[in-house]
């Protein structure tokens, strides 16, 4: 995701020379500059995106190309109208641009909701893809693909975990964690909270 310019540098190499395709999902109005959409204390937000020029250098045949929205924000908090073109815009941008087929988005963040998934469709992409964990690939055919994040911190024990799907509990953790959450939310507003109570005793 996003195109750094030292991924192009140093992983297409490595990834020819292993004979591993690659996808490069690119972040189109930043193409060249530096990602500011990372938080100030992390170094991500100093690394530089790759130039259009430096991409079409890239062998085709083993590196592909995917959209990452025009300039990176959260497409489930955006009015229908600036969801649709940061979806949509890219695709032409870099067909136009790269000379190639743009067949595939991955939503920035992993953000998304059924409205982005119908809209991606729409606007004629094969996939789209989120960091949710799940089984990738399980139908012949799937519009929404889950992936997980291989770190180079990882110990070989938890990535050989990450390729056989030893993750794919993750989102179901997650999900239940924001229920049990909201509930305990619920239960404190119905309660009254203990702060509230000892504000009304002191007042």
């Amino acid at each position: 995701d996003d195109g750094f310019q030292d991924a192009v540098e140093n992983a297409v190499p490595e990834l020819v020379s292993r004979k591993i395709y690659a996808t490069f999902f690119l972040t189109v109005d930043a193409l060249g500059k530096p990602a500011d959409w990372w938080p100030v204390t992390d170094p991500e937000r100093n690394r530089s995106l790759a130039t259009a020029e430096q991409l079409r250098l890239t062998p085709r045949e083993w590196i592909r190309f995917g959209a990452h929205t025009m300039t990176h924000p959260r497409l489930s908090s955006l009015a229908e109208a600036d969801a649709r073109y940061e979806i949509l815009e890219p695709r032409n941008r870099l067909e136009s641009l790269l000379g190639c087929e743009i067949r595939s988005l991955s939503f920035p963040y992993g953000d998304f909701n059924d409205n982005v998934v119908r809209w991606s469709r729409e606007a004629g992409y094969e996939r789209a893809f989120t960091t949710q964990h799940q089984k990738a690939f399980e139908h012949p055919k799937p519009f929404l693909v889950g992936r997980v994040k291989a770190e180079p911190t990882d110990w070989r024990l938890e990535f050989r975990l990450k390729l056989l799907g030893g993750y794919v509990w993750l989102p179901y953790a997650i999900a239940l964690k924001r229920r049990l959450l909201a509930n305990s939310v619920v239960s404190r507003i119905r309660l009254g909270s203990p702060v509230a109570k000892n504000s009304a005793v002191q007042g």
